[in-house]
């Protein structure tokens, strides 16, 4: 009889998995946590995980500071209609989807510095996002005026 439970919790266990990431395909999702890295002058000076509203010092807010943001995408194998929409940034920004350039599907990029897009940060874009996304980043190109940086995702 004991075997028998166990055998019993354990298929609930293993069927319930597939039905929970199934899940997490179906809905949307804010993007709440990044990894942010901050560098001045080529040197990593900070590097840890923030939320949303990520408050900026003073102290960083010139030419020399750039700052970039990781942010783990949940994987949906086999999902080929997810997307992802960036809010409002603030600051022109660079996207970069597991490495590949990330180009919009609204608005389209407006400017381009050699290979990399840069976006506008105070209009909200909408990428599409492949099957096997693993990760984003989000990289700010000028952060002088920037009170908060990695917003809403």
């Amino acid at each position: 009889m004991r075997r028998l439970l166990l055998f019993g919790v354990w298929l609930l266990v293993l069927l319930a998995a597939p039905v929970r990431a199934m899940h997490a395909c179906d809905r949307v999702d804010s993007l709440d946590r990044a990894e942010r890295t901050v560098t001045q002058d080529g040197r990593v000076i900070e590097q840890q995980t923030v939320g949303r509203l990520d408050a900026l010092p003073r102290a960083w807010r010139n030419e020399r500071t750039h700052i970039r943001y990781r942010v783990v995408l949940d994987p949906c194998p086999g999902r080929h209609d997810r997307a992802l929409w960036i809010y409002r940034i603030g600051a022109p920004y660079r996207a970069w989807i597991d490495g590949r350039p990330a180009i919009p599907v609204d608005p389209a990029a407006s400017i381009t510095e050699g290979d990399s897009l840069v976006f506008n940060g105070r209009v909200p874009a909408l990428y599409a996002l492949p099957a096997d996304a693993h990760t984003l980043d989000i990289e700010l190109v000028t952060v002088p005026y920037v009170g908060s940086g990695f917003v809403r995702l």
